[in-house]
């Protein structure tokens, strides 16, 4: 039975109602179901209808939902249309290594992409490379890498040009990291998260010189190995530097 038509008109008469978190669920579940019936027809009639209507939702509903993930992390070989939809993609605490950068720069669609999220996938500063070359991420501005332990200096990312916000929570990340990262020109970085990482007061001296850090807002140290001294004598200097930086400093 070909069930494609009312779904489609599902779809649609869910786009004409008031954008709720209910009915962007009905309407990515229709979708899901039609991809499983006839996956060229969502590529090809559905995608064009939704891109044509994705001002209608809220940008905190424009997400990825879990279900979508197998159709473009798995072994599907069909591109999955709706991609160009996302402009924040979850793939948290999933342990997908090198997979997960692999195939989001593999996915030219996510050009709306403004919100990375891979906390917890057990990646090292190589398996981010592809990251860098990925000219379709040029929207992107947020990337959250917590939880990585194993990244050490992840260069690879300061190559993503209209990044704004980095995150590098409960990483193993070290001086040599702001190493590169003050001598790399022209950042647009707002926020950095160095929180419990394994930089210390030689790398903090390193940001403090870097050339490119006009825009630094926030800077957050919370964890760090420093003596009290050395601390209160960096946090002054960071002040000087940035009269509106908001500076988290802690144990």
């Amino acid at each position: 039975m070909d069930t494609f038509p009312k779904r489609f008109g599902d779809i649609r008469s869910r786009l004409a109602e008031a954008a709720t978190p209910v009915t962007f669920f009905r309407v990515c579940k229709a979708l899901a179901l039609m991809w499983e019936e006839d996956p060229g027809r969502v590529n090809g009639e559905v995608v064009p209808y939704l891109d044509a209507h994705r001002h209608h939702w809220p940008e905190e509903m424009r997400t990825h939902p879990a279900f979508w993930e197998k159709l473009w992390l798995g072994e599907e070989r069909v591109r999955f249309g709706p991609l160009c939809l996302i402009s924040k993609l979850d793939l948290s605490f999933r342990k997908l290594g090198g997979l997960a950068p692999e195939r989001i720069a593999a996915a030219r669609d996510l050009e709306e992409m403004t919100s990375l999220d891979l906390r917890s996938n057990d990646l090292e500063d190589e398996l981010l490379a592809p990251l860098a070359d990925a000219k379709h991420l040029g929207r992107l501005e947020e990337l959250d890498l917590g939880d990585n332990l194993m990244l050490i200096s992840p260069g690879a990312v300061l190559d993503l040009e209209n990044l704004r916000i980095l995150k590098l929570m409960h990483t193993g990340v070290q001086d040599s990291f702001l190493e590169l990262l003050a001598a790399k020109p022209n950042l647009k970085l707002e926020q950095l998260w160095l929180t419990r990482t394994s930089i210390t007061e030689a790398g903090l001296r390193a940001l403090l010189e870097a050339d490119g850090l006009e825009n630094l807002r926030r800077l957050d140290i919370t964890g760090l190995t420093l003596d009290y001294d050395s601390g209160y004598t960096l946090e002054k200097a960071f002040v000087g530097r940035w009269p509106h930086l908001e500076l988290t400093r802690g144990r």
